[in-house]
């Protein structure tokens, strides 16, 4: 089986839990990890290696970076909730049914 790719955004506290749990499964490694500062300055969805992205940045920065990884072709874990108000959270569902892309919100601990 090929390895599943995957890519962290949130260095806090649940980013390394999710970095962590990740590269503890089978067939899976991460190709990257970055705070949300750095995916500012440079956009990390851009990888072709990324499969997967995790995300775990503040849920109000959710949608630039689920948006920049959907319009690649990335499929998305976030970190939950999925938005601070219903907007953003229709906003994200949209993005991501539009680009195709699977959208699961969770929760790891």
């Amino acid at each position: 089986m090929k390895d599943v790719s995957f890519a962290v955004i949130g260095s806090g506290f649940m980013g390394g839990l999710l970095a962590r749990a990740a590269s503890e499964l089978p067939y899976s490694s991460c190709v990257g990890a970055a705070d949300l500062d750095d995916c500012h300055r440079a956009d990390h969805s851009q990888d072709s290696q990324t499969a997967v992205l995790d995300l775990a940045t503040p849920e109000p920065e959710h949608l630039a970076p689920v948006r920049a990884a959907a319009e690649r072709g990335v499929q998305i874990f976030l970190e939950k909730p999925i938005a601070t108000t219903l907007e953003a959270a229709d906003a994200i569902c949209h993005v991501c049914g539009d680009a195709r892309v699977k959208l699961m919100v969770g929760h790891v601990l």
